[in-house]
């Protein structure tokens, strides 16, 4: 059986990770200007509450400088380059950018932060 455009769906990994860095709303952006139809990313929790997006759980890989995520507040883990001068994104600025454009992919990576990503999500 003959496969049709609608059988295949494109998933930007991380955004458009080839061509920019990974989890950042550039990658997302990338993404969406691609066509993609959906972007696939991780999310963590703050020590002050946020979803942020991030593939770790320690911000090593990501950014250069060693911290867990649930240790960090917002404020600090925004303060890191995660790229080409890019900040962690939150969950709510992935959604902003993201609305009728893309689709989601959520993998959630810790613990504890499912009743907050349904609320954001309703």
């Amino acid at each position: 059986m003959p496969v049709k455009k609608k059988d295949i769906l494109i998933i930007g990994h991380a955004g458009a990770s080839a061509i920019a860095p990974a989890n950042t709303l550039k990658a997302f952006q990338k993404a969406i200007e691609l066509k993609a139809d959906y972007v696939e990313f991780d999310i963590h929790k703050t020590r002050d509450g946020e979803i942020v997006i991030i593939h770790d759980s320690d911000t090593m890989q990501t950014t250069g400088v060693s911290g867990l995520i649930k240790n960090m507040t917002l404020k600090e883990i925004q303060r890191l380059d995660a790229g080409e001068g890019e900040k962690v994104p939150t969950l709510h600025q992935l959604i902003n950018l993201a609305t009728n454009k893309i689709r989601l992919q959520i993998e959630i990576k810790a613990t504890e932060l499912l009743d907050k990503l349904i609320k954001i999500l309703s």
